[in-house]
């Protein structure tokens, strides 16, 4: 897969809304691992909260299962917090960090934190074949 770019702007406190570019990044991994991508600004400091998706369809079983499954401890001191995302259409988790300045160390975390995502959404998707039976009610 060819690399691709993702964009990370400031999101406006008081209207929601996209308001600046703070940087430009190549993405490694599949961008459709990404719901969402913005910074706000907390206590003086930018944050970027970041959208991690499951793309495809999933069955209701399959959707409880991948987050009973999904490690978030994965990650460790990579990320501020991690918590899920029940708005979602499908199992997508918030994952919070500070926004890096240098572009290349940016863009190096956010790789990481996609290969990250990834390995564990294979091993996730891997463990929960054949869980039907766990889940049915």
């Amino acid at each position: 897969m060819d690399d691709m770019g993702v964009v990370i702007m400031e999101k406006d406190p008081k209207t929601g809304l996209l308001s600046r570019e703070l940087g430009s990044y190549h993405i490694n991994y599949d961008l459709n691992l990404i719901d969402k991508i913005f910074v706000t600004f907390e206590n003086g400091e930018k944050i970027v909260n970041e959208y991690l998706t499951t793309p495809g369809e999933f069955k209701d079983w399959e959707f409880n299962a991948i987050y009973d499954t999904y490690d978030m401890e994965i990650y460790g001191d990579t990320i501020l917090s991690m918590e899920e995302d029940d708005e979602s259409y499908n199992p997508t988790w918030l994952v919070r960090f500070d926004f890096l300045e240098d572009d290349v160390a940016m863009e190096s975390k956010l790789n990481e934190i996609l290969r990250m995502h990834s390995e564990e959404l294979k091993n996730v998707l891997e463990k929960i074949k054949g869980m039907e039976e766990e889940y049915r009610v």
